[in-house]
């Protein structure tokens, strides 16, 4: 009878008392072999590309190359590892604090599946966790499950809505609904929305009125196939 291999496994993790529960927890299972375990995000491909992981333990908020996106610095290695590996790419169990409700929405809607589970979780949770990444099967902590849930009904981004005013997102949103730009206007009672559009765009840091929706809205499909197969 073939003996059955060991889940390799891979951890990116910036707390150091978590991450040596995290190793211990490995360490101590007989299904697995802990390949590593880093404290930052840098040089995450070629760390991956090197140790070849069945499966990595990645924090969604950590230290990156570039400081000023450390607090999503997880979501952005797991899409550059998407990116870059394609269908090689290892299975990705993302570690969130309850508190990181919209980033883990944004990582459902820039990766599709991947992984999620809360800290701090029980040995059993993490290791079914691996196990569904190990077999690219969904899975999530029932908490977190059900916050995406609550987020569907309202997927705003609600940091970059906070930077409109209530005319700009009315003008958005009419957009958004199908009017054109002098449906809009006529619709909130004004000669055009040009000046309202230059506002969004300069605020948002985008060229159309596309980008300026995808930064307000989140695109929800890829999270509603994903909750189908919990």
């Amino acid at each position: 009878m073939d003996q059955i291999e060991n889940i390799k496994v891979l951890i990116f993790e910036d707390e150091p008392l978590y991450r040596a529960h995290l190793v211990d927890l490995i360490q101590n299972h007989q299904g697995f072999d802990l390949l590593g375990n880093f404290g930052t995000s840098w040089g995450i491909l070629e760390k991956v590309e090197k140790f070849n992981p069945d499966v990595i333990l990645m924090d969604i908020k950590m230290p990156s190359e570039k400081p000023d996106l450390d607090e999503k610095a997880g979501i952005i290695a797991a899409s550059k590892l998407k990116r870059n590996l394609k269908e090689s790419c290892p299975g990705i169990v993302i570690l969130s604090h309850f508190e990181d409700d919209e980033k883990i929405f944004e990582a459902f809607c820039a990766n599709g599946q991947i992984n999620f589970l809360t800290k701090p979780s029980s040995a059993e949770e993490l290791y079914t966790a691996i196990r569904a990444s190990f077999n690219k099967e969904p899975f999530s902590s029932p908490y977190i499950a059900k916050r995406i849930q609550i987020l569907l009904g309202n997927p705003v981004n609600q940091k970059n809505a906070a930077r409109l005013t209530e005319r700009e997102t009315e003008a958005l949103t009419y957009l958004r609904q199908g009017y054109n730009q002098k449906e809009t206007a006529d619709l909130m009672n004004i000669k055009s929305i040009k000046d309202l559009l230059k506002s969004i765009y300069k605020k948002l840091n985008v060229h159309n009125q596309r980008e300026a929706e995808n930064k307000i809205w989140y695109n929800p499909i890829a999270i509603i196939n994903w909750l189908k197969n919990l």
